[in-house]
C-alpha cells in the first residue's frame, strides 16, 4: 500500500492552481486576484470569473462586505448557480413552493417576478451572457421596517427577522442573504444547452463606485463552458 507523505514542518505549502475552483475552498476564505471557476450543483457547467481586487471572499461566486462608510450590512455579491426552486413567500411563507418551479427558464422568471414581498424594478426581458441565451429581471428589496443587530440586520416582521427567495444548492435552505430595504438584485436565467443556470448579483445602497465596478468586472469577465 502505498504510504502518504508528510509535509515538514515549517515548509512552504505547494501554491494553488489558477484558476481554481472556488468550492474547493473554505467558506468565506479570501480571494486572491485571480480567475476561479464554479461548477453548478448537478450540472455539468464550469463558469469562469475573474477576481479584480482586494477584499472579495469566498462563495459560489464571491462576496464583499460594505467599507467602514457604509451602511451597516450593506455588501455585494454574486452568485452563480443551478436554481431549482423558491419560497413560497419571501417574508412569512419560508417553505419551498410546492408544487415546485417548472423546468424552463420561462418558468423560473415567472416564479421570481411574483414573489412577494419584492418589488419588481424590472420587468423580465431577453438577455444573452457569453453566446447563452435567456432572460433577465430585477427585484428590489421592499421599504420594510428593519433593525441593526449584534449579529448584522434583521428584519422583525419576517420569520426569524430574515427574507427568503431562491432555492438551490449548495444552499441547505433559500438564500436569505438579504440586510436593507433598497438592496437591488439582478437575475439572469440562462439555458445552457439545456440546462438552466443562474446568474445573480446583489448590491446595497450606499455601495462604492469603486466596488460596484469591481462587480461589473467580475460579470463581465464570465465565461461559461458546457
Amino acid at each position: 500500500m502505498p504510504s502518504a507523505t508528510a509535509t515538514p514542518r515549517g515548509a512552504a505549502l505547494p501554491s494553488p492552481t489558477y484558476p481554481a475552483n472556488v468550492m474547493d475552498l473554505p467558506h468565506f476564505a479570501p480571494l486572491e486576484v485571480e480567475t476561479y471557476y464554479v461548477e453548478p450543483v448537478a450540472t455539468d457547467i464550469e463558469v469562469f470569473y475573474t477576481i479584480p481586487g482586494e477584499s472579495w471572499i469566498s462563495w459560489f461566486g464571491a462576496l464583499k462586505s460594505g467599507g467602514a462608510t457604509d451602511p451597516p450590512g450593506s455588501g455585494i455579491g454574486i452568485s452563480i448557480l443551478n436554481v431549482t426552486n423558491v419560497v413560497q413567500e419571501g417574508c412569512t411563507g419560508h417553505v419551498a413552493a410546492d408544487p415546485p418551479v417548472g423546468p424552463t427558464v420561462g418558468d423560473m422568471a415567472t416564479a421570481l417576478a411574483g414573489l412577494s414581498p419584492f418589488v419588481l424594478t424590472e420587468p423580465t426581458s431577453d438577455a444573452t451572457i457569453d453566446g447563452f441565451s435567456g432572460k433577465h429581471l430585477e427585484l428590489t428589496v421592499p421599504d420594510i421596517a428593519f433593525q441593526v443587530s449584534e449579529n448584522g440586520t434583521v428584519f422583525p416582521g419576517c420569520t426569524d427577522g430574515e427574507l427568503w427567495s431562491w432555492i438551490g444548492k449548495p444552499l441547505g435552505n433559500a438564500f436569505y442573504g438579504y440586510s436593507l430595504p433598497g438592496q437591488v438584485e439582478q437575475i439572469w436565467l440562462l439555458d445552457v444547452d439545456g440546462t438552466r443556470l443562474m446568474i445573480q448579483t446583489l448590491t446595497s445602497p450606499g455601495s462604492s463606485e469603486g466596488d460596484i465596478a469591481e462587480l461589473q468586472t467580475i460579470f463581465d469577465s464570465i465565461d461559461i463552458v458546457p
